[in-house]
């Protein structure tokens, strides 16, 4: 996305910027002109997601859910939750 010209995204995982990995996945983002953040967020718990939109500093334009859970049906419905009730 960031290659296509997307200028700002916000990745949500389990384990935030913690690792060596993630944080090089962003510096490669930002290397492109893409603002790049990573929220530490189960999407998985309903609160957790409300708390990572909260603090969100920008619109929310579009999600991809790309997560490898095994609550991937609660994720779903956490999201569209959240979405249809903004």
């Amino acid at each position: 996305m960031a290659e296509k010209g997307a200028k700002h995204l916000t990745f949500m995982t389990r384990s935030g910027a913690r690792t060596e990995e993630a944080r090089k996945a962003l510096e490669d983002i930002e290397s492109l002109g893409c603002g790049a953040h990573l929220l530490q967020c189960d999407v998985g718990d309903l609160g957790a997601v409300e708390a990572a939109m909260a603090s969100m500093t920008r619109p929310l334009h579009g999600i991809i859910h790309a997560a490898m859970a095994l609550k991937v049906i609660e994720a779903r419905s956490n999201i569209h939750q959240l979405l249809t009730s903004h």
